[in-house]
Order: structure tokens, then sequence, then C-alpha cells
């Protein structure tokens, strides 16, 4: 799964589903699997989305879904 997938998919609620149910199955294996800027700086330079706050709080979200089913 491209790191990515929340920010450039034609359908932004299909990819947090599929965020949600491989990140549930396995989280060690996904705990990291977020855009750069989710965990640190953005690493896009030139190509950045300036949305950094905004993909934070949304793999936040998603990832708070997940363990709340748990």
């Amino acid at each position: 799964m491209h790191v990515q997938l929340l920010a450039h998919t034609p359908d932004p609620a299909l990819a947090g589903e599929m965020y949600k149910s491989v990140y549930a199955v396995a989280l060690t294996l996904f705990r990291h699997s977020a855009p750069a800027c989710v965990y640190g700086l953005c690493t896009e330079r030139k190509m950045t989305c300036r949305k950094a706050a905004k993909v934070r709080a949304r793999y936040q979200a998603l990832q708070e879904s997940c363990l709340d089913k748990e």
C-alpha cells in the first residue's frame, strides 16, 4: 500500500477504509505506514501538499478508531 494513498486517491473514503482494515489486522507491520509528515517533517520538498496538520489529524483519527475497536 502506498503510504500517501489517502492524499492521492480519487476516493478518500475508500482509502481510509483500506487503511483501517490493514492497520487493525497487522498493527506492528503498518504502525508507521503513513506519510512522513505524520511523524515529523514533510519530505516532499517542492511537491508538498502543504496540509501536514490536516494529514496528521486524519491519520491520528484513523489509527485511534482502529485501536478503539480492540
